[in-house]
C-alpha cells in the first residue's frame, strides 16, 4: 500500500507538471472552410450588369445615382430592367461599394449578345 501512494503522487505530479506546459497547436482549415474563424459578417449578391449590390441579410440595395452611392430597399426601374446574373460576395463591411474598383475588374459587366442577322 505504501507503494501505491508514492506512484499516484507520482503520476498526478507528471499531470500538473505536464499540463503547466500544454501547448496549443493550430491546425490548418480545410479547403471549404474560412480561415481560422474569419466569417463575413454579410453576404452581397453583386450584379455587374448594373453595378449595384444586394444585402441579402439587411435587405438592402447598394447602387450609383447621380454621380455616388445610395442605399435603399429597391432600385430605379432601369437598373432593375438590366440586373442579370449575380456573384455572391462575402465582406466584412456595411458598405461594399468601398470594394467596387477591385468588383468590377473582377466581374465586368456582360455584354448583351445580339444575333447577326
Amino acid at each position: 500500500m505504501k507503494k501505491q501512494i508514492p506512484a499516484a503522487l507520482a503520476f498526478g505530479l507528471a499531470l500538473l507538471i505536464g499540463g503547466a506546459f500544454a501547448t496549443e497547436t493550430l491546425a490548418d482549415p480545410p479547403p471549404h472552410a474560412p480561415a481560422h474563424g474569419w466569417r463575413a459578417k454579410h453576404q452581397y449578391r453583386y450584379y455587374p450588369n448594373a453595378s449595384c449590390y444586394y444585402d441579402t441579410g439587411r435587405k438592402l440595395w447598394f447602387y450609383i445615382e447621380y454621380g455616388g452611392w445610395r442605399v435603399g430597399a429597391s432600385i430605379p426601374a432601369e437598373l432593375k430592367a438590366r440586373l442579370g446574373s449575380y456573384v455572391t460576395i462575402g465582406l466584412d463591411t456595411d458598405q461594399p461599394y468601398d470594394d467596387y474598383d477591385e468588383h468590377y475588374k473582377q466581374y465586368p459587366p456582360q455584354k448583351d449578345k445580339q444575333k447577326k442577322k
